[in-house]
């Protein structure tokens, strides 16, 4: 009895361990799918910015640059805001609430000097403890 006892535990334990194993990569692969996910949707559209300079004028441009951020974000909808940005000025606000504002890097902590030369002027910031990115006037 002992030993059919032990050997139900101990099997009981190999069976857990198995299922941790796999909820663990399960999630391991869905946080990858999720981080690849955006780092195209974002490198699609960093391959378009270049194409015309960044100035409100060109009105045309901006406004199809806007539909391509607003179809990319159908496509990836854990992106939660995308900022295009003329110097500290947003030009382009996904979420529709900082076109125009001034982008607040001393809260962000945010040193646009210090980007690294592959990533081409692209700049991804880290955790924010807010839901949108904070602009001069909402601090």
């Amino acid at each position: 009895m002992t030993i059919s006892l032990w050997g139900s535990l101990k099997q009981e334990k190999e069976l857990n361990n198995q299922r941790l194993i796999f909820q663990s990569q399960i999630l391991e692969r869905s946080i990858t799918r999720t981080l690849e996910s955006v780092e195209s949707s974002i490198l699609s559209l960093e391959t378009i910015i270049p194409q015309r300079p960044l100035d409100s004028e060109h009105l045309t441009w901006l406004t199809s640059l806007r539909e391509r951020i607003d179809h990319t974000l159908y496509f990836a909808p854990h992106i939660r805001q995308i900022l295009v940005l003329k110097e500290k000025s947003v030009l382009i606000d996904s979420a529709g609430r900082s076109e125009g504002k001034t982008l607040d890097t001393q809260h962000i902590q945010l040193d646009q000097h210090r980007h690294s030369r592959s990533s081409n002027g692209l700049i991804i910031l880290g955790s924010i403890d807010q839901r949108f990115v904070p602009m001069t006037d909402q601090v």
